[in-house]
């Protein structure tokens, strides 16, 4: 009889095996399904206390809209009834190709380049080892001439730019934001370098000197300011990049007046914190990151079972009804960024090491998954980009430092084999930016450099002075 039993009794310890780890499962998903974690006072103030909006008849971002539209000249008012558009029409609208245009889904009609914009127009980049706006004037005089005589109304409307100070993206919070009004029209940007690569060209040089410095100052300011998105960042940065590559092609290939060089030295003074910080993208970014997963969260398990409209995958739906908790994930998040932003204060040469650790410690554990599943499932942070924009700064840091050696050497009038002792007695304003050694100087190529960081910027150093 004890023999017979003994079957039975394997039978009830594979049944309790089989039957224990799901219950346990079932039980912890219960539990972190219906319990949280009180939220971080400072998170709370982040996502309850957004700045406050910048009225729309200030807002650049309205003017930056009203500027690609082909309506009226005043700019700002142009730009809010297009923006209003867009939100009457937005809902309407499936296809993401024209929801992501903002004047596609308004309605508006835009102005476009006269010309090919493909193949006119001067590049503010490296071509071949060399800086080339101004160069190349004498080969495309006429057919530039012709460009910006058809373009005058846009070059003109860019112009308007500088008087703004303020800037606000409304649709910030949108699944699918449209483009910023501000970076979508890049040839814009090619017309206005060409422009000026033709002044310098008829002797204009306090004109295009006008202009750069107008330029280089407006994207400084837009790039200091705190409440923008990363891309916006990224995009400003790119912007001031070109100014300064044509304010060395100015100083490569004219002689300037000391009054010249003071007012370009002005506009090349050190950068600010400001311009480097990101403490207001990650609040930004944190309110965005809440609405969106608020947004898409099932409300309930049959919700979470038959699959919004759009979810497919109905696997990801329960795990994120299941797993997702408000003010657990929120904590995580504002605790990641604000480790992020101990990047703004640190030097250069130690933000890589500083975000290896980091990225080390939001590895997986057992802590982690029992306090944010959620993260682990998605896997939301295990990507090298959150680095990318801190060593891209740096890289422009060090492209203004080559220029201001430049300003420095043009006002000594050196001779090339005095720069070397220049550059190793200048300072630390003269440094490369990671490592703190004098920026290198090559005779044979007559360019300035240091070791870049961020693959984007891979080709633009060595500089030409």
């Amino acid at each position: 009889m004890t023999s017979g039993g003994r079957p039975w009794r394997w039978w009830r310890l594979a049944a309790l095996f089989l039957l224990v780890p799901p219950s346990l499962l079932a039980a912890w998903l219960l539990l972190i399904h219906n319990t949280d974690q009180a939220l971080l006072p400072q998170a709370r103030a982040i996502l309850d206390g957004p700045a406050a909006p910048v009225p729309p008849s200030a807002n650049l971002y309205f003017t930056g809209l009203g500027m690609g539209a082909d309506g009226g000249d005043d700019l700002n008012t142009e730009g809010q009834r297009v923006f209003a558009l867009y939100q009457k029409n937005q809902a309407t609208v499936t296809d993401i190709g024209t929801l992501v245009n903002i004047y596609k889904t308004a309605g508006v009609g835009q102005i476009d380049l006269a010309g090919d914009e493909k193949s006119l127009g001067c590049l503010m980049f490296r071509d071949k080892d060399a800086h080339h706006c101004i160069a190349d004037v004498p080969q495309q005089r006429e057919a530039w001439t012709e460009l910006v005589r058809n373009n005058r109304r846009l070059l003109d409307r860019y112009r308007t730019l500088w008087s703004w100070t303020q800037y606000r993206d409304p649709t910030e919070m949108a699944r699918v934001p449209p483009v910023n009004p501000l970076v979508e029209r890049p040839f814009l940007r090619r017309l206005f370098f060409t422009a000026m690569a033709l002044q310098v060209d008829r002797n204009e040089l306090d004109a295009a000197l006008g202009d750069i410095e107008a330029d280089t100052v407006f994207w400084r300011r837009l790039l200091a300011q705190r409440d923008l998105g990363l891309v916006d960042k990224m995009v400003f940065l790119t912007r001031v990049r070109a100014d300064l590559e044509f304010i060395s092609e100015i100083l490569r290939t004219r002689t300037l007046t000391p009054v010249q060089l003071d007012a370009l030295a002005a506009v090349l003074k050190p950068s600010d914190q400001a311009e480097r910080s990101l403490a207001g993208v990650w609040e930004s970014q944190l309110r965005v990151i809440d609405s969106t997963l608020a947004e898409w969260r099932p409300k309930s398990f049959d919700a979470a079972w038959h699959s919004a409209p759009g979810i497919d995958d109905r696997r990801d739906n329960l795990l994120i009804y299941l797993l997702y908790r408000r003010n657990a994930h929120n904590n995580f998040e504002y605790r990641f960024f604000q480790s992020l932003s101990e990047l703004d204060n640190l030097p250069c040469g130690e933000i890589a090491t500083k975000y290896q650790a980091l990225r080390e410690t939001s590895d997986f554990s057992l802590a982690g998954l029992l306090n944010d599943p959620l993260r682990y499932v998605m896997g939301s942070h295990q990507s090298a980009g959150f680095r990318e924009y801190p060593q891209r700064i740096c890289d422009v840091l060090g492209m203004r430092r080559i220029v201001d050696a430049q300003l420095l050497i043009r006002r000594k009038q050196l001779a090339d084999a005095d720069i070397p002792g220049l550059l190793a007695n200048a300072g630390a304003d003269y440094s490369d930016p990671y490592t703190g050694q004098p920026l290198r100087w090559d005779p044979q190529t007559h360019t300035l450099s240091f070791e870049v960081h961020d693959q984007s910027m891979q080709g633009l150093v060595p500089w030409p002075i």
